[in-house]
């Protein structure tokens, strides 16, 4: 069986500087650029589903005050390892929730903004059995 390689870079990751306000990670680089192009600068993509230990050690430098996971809105399980990955380096972690059946590339600013505003710190249990 195939298996995907292994990333340890994310796009962007050069634009966004120390200790950002925020810093929204998306799954793909497509995403990147639909949150990108519509305002919002301290965007990552981690290139898939999965977050690698470099690619956290990078999430870990950079220090953001609030990490936003903005992956597409079918991948709950996923980002609930991604989760358990970083709760222990970034202590406010919320979920975006992008409009179901739309990427971010796909949204206008109106649906991101209201995607951002909205995202909180769930329960994460209910939600992933709510979402499977």
């Amino acid at each position: 069986m195939l298996q995907a390689p292994k990333i340890d870079i994310m796009s962007n990751i050069w634009g966004v500087i120390n200790t950002p306000d925020y810093l929204l990670l998306t799954e793909g680089i497509f995403d990147c650029f639909g949150w990108y192009k519509r305002g919002f600068k301290s965007v990552v993509a981690s290139y898939g589903k999965k977050l690698s230990d470099t690619q956290a050690s990078l999430l870990f430098k950079i220090k953001p005050k609030v990490l936003f996971l903005a992956w597409d809105y079918n991948c709950y399980p996923e980002m609930y390892d991604c989760f358990l990955k970083l709760k222990h380096i970034i202590a406010d972690i919320r979920i975006v929730e992008l409009p179901k059946f739309k990427d971010a590339d796909e949204c206008d600013k109106s649906e991101l903004i209201s995607a951002f505003s909205n995202a909180a710190k769930p329960s994460w249990f209910k939600k992933i059995l709510n979402k499977l």
